[in-house]
Parts: structure tokens; sequence; C-alpha cells
């Protein structure tokens, strides 16, 4: 298109041939280094609550390249299905164990972002956390690049204490 419109002298031939070929090196460097300097980070905090209680998990997106991300997709697993997000449901998986939490980013160049999460511990057990599948998508959702990362954690949610009550406080045990 840049040869025929500038053969012919049609300057907007010529253009629209430079944006094609400025959008088609702009996805050819997306392939090839789309989560390139893109880091994810998950913080829990003491890792342990009690039951009932709501415990904030801040999740960091990072991405440290001049390339911005248009979208940057998240899935955090969690294994043990008893935690409830308040911000955002868990997707469900084939196996009734485990819950994806899903996060959708838009990260500019250099740009960090952080989101505080509140968990609710509605059941008592230790939950694993990770892997963390990264999945870099273009403007039109056409999935990039895409990783899966080993970013393993554990978060604890014990039994509440109840005050025991007896008639006698002789004999309480």
């Amino acid at each position: 298109l840049i040869l025929l419109g500038a053969s012919l002298t049609l300057p907007g031939v010529v253009l629209i041939g430079i944006v094609c070929v400025v959008v088609a090196l702009t996805m050819e460097l997306r392939h090839r280094h789309g989560l390139d300097g893109v880091t994810y980070s998950r913080d829990v905090g003491t890792g342990r609550a009690v039951w009932g209680d709501e415990v904030e998990i801040r999740l960091t997106a990072w991405n440290a390249k001049l390339l911005p991300l248009a979208r940057l997709i998240t899935d955090d697993e969690v294994e043990g299905g008893g935690l409830d997000v308040v911000e955002l449901p868990l997707a469900r998986t084939e196996e009734a164990s485990v819950s994806i939490l899903r996060s959708r980013w838009s990260l500019l160049w250099y740009e960090r972002v952080t989101r505080h999460l509140h968990v609710r511990a509605v059941r008592r057990g230790v939950f694993e956390l990770g892997p963390v599948r990264l999945e870099a998508a273009d403007l039109f959702g056409r999935e990039v690049a895409a990783q899966e990362r080993s970013l393993p954690g554990t978060f604890t949610v014990l039994p509440r204490s109840v005050p025991v009550v007896t008639a006698l406080p002789s004999r309480a045990p």
C-alpha cells in the first residue's frame, strides 16, 4: 500500500499502509514480549485468620516495560473452597475443591497497580494458593501471550474460640 500510494501520489493510501505496518509490528512485539517485565504478587498478610474474620489480600501487577498492556488477566488458583472474596466472586472449575480468583488489569508503561481484596473465612482449614496463570491480550481481546507461574501460598483459617459456660464454676474444665 505504501509503494502503491507513493507511485500514484495518493497520501491517504500511504497513510493506511503506514498504519498497517505499525499495527503489524506492534502485534509481533506483543507476541514476543507480551509478558516480559510483568510481575505479579499476592500478599496474604499473616496468612491466618479465625473463622468468621475478614482478612485483606493485596494483589499487585506491575508492568516494568515500555510496551503497555491493554489487558492482563490473572487466574489465581485457590484450593480448599472455603474462602469468600467480598469484591468479586470466585470462578468454579471442574474440580470441586479448586476455585479461581480472576482479576483483569489494564497497565500502562511502568505502571504498578495494587488491589485490596477482602476475604471472609467461612470454613476452617488450610487453603493452598497458586499457581497463577497470566494472560496478556491485545485491544481486540485476542490472547497474545500466556504463562503459568508458581506462586505458592497458604492461608489458614483457625476454629473460633467460644467460652464454656457451666452451671457450677467449680466444675469448669
